[in-house]
């Protein structure tokens, strides 16, 4: 669901962001990506932790549909929603990344193809489409791994009175690549398929 309403999301501020900026491709690849993020997260988020909850207490709701309301009931946006900026250390840098990084990855790898008199085909497209997501997988895991320490680090029961900032400058640079080799490998194959 948020995948699908993130890349919509990309699809639709891509040109805008693009005129905005004045054509530089880059820097409106990363403001459509970021735009694209805010609201995806927004949305996940109530449903993440209605999930969450319904794992942990299957007897709090028959379905999400049902949960959704109880939880908003009992906890309140503002708290439903207050872990949203620290899934935003996370989402933000490795959505920007991603959807930029595989942008400009596809154009370079197409104007080599054009340099050199590579036909594109539909095999040669895909190809181009499946390694850029590849690479493109690697740039976003490097770049949201930090956040994602972070997050995992403030669901600890110790952390769950403490702000982000604490509990990020607790944290050294081992904790912070931590599973870094695991993460890579689920990304990798997750946003391989996706883009």
């Amino acid at each position: 669901t948020a995948g699908s309403l993130k890349y919509g999301l990309y699809e639709v501020f891509k040109p805008i962001t693009f005129d905005a900026v004045h054509g530089q491709k880059l820097l409106s690849f990363l403001l459509a990506g970021c735009a694209a993020e805010i609201i995806a997260s927004a949305v996940l988020l109530p449903l993440e932790a209605t999930r969450i909850r319904l794992v942990t207490d299957p007897s709090f709701a028959n379905e999400v549909f049902d949960a959704v309301p109880k939880l908003i009931r009992e906890k309140g946006l503002n708290k439903l929603y207050s872990g949203l900026p620290t899934m935003y250390t996370k989402m933000l840098p490795g959505t920007m990344a991603q959807l930029a990084s595989y942008e400009i990855f596809a154009m370079q790898a197409y104007q080599l193809c054009n340099a050199y008199g590579v036909q594109t085909d539909s095999t040669s497209r895909f190809v181009i489409s499946t390694a850029c997501a590849l690479l493109a997988s690697v740039v976003s895991t490097l770049c949201s791994h930090p956040g994602d320490c972070l997050l995992s680090e403030m669901n600890k029961a110790d952390a769950k009175d403490s702000t982000a900032l604490e509990v990020l400058q607790g944290m050294g640079v081992a904790e912070l690549t931590a599973g870094l080799g695991t993460r890579l490998l689920h990304v990798v194959a997750l946003v391989t398929t996706q883009l």
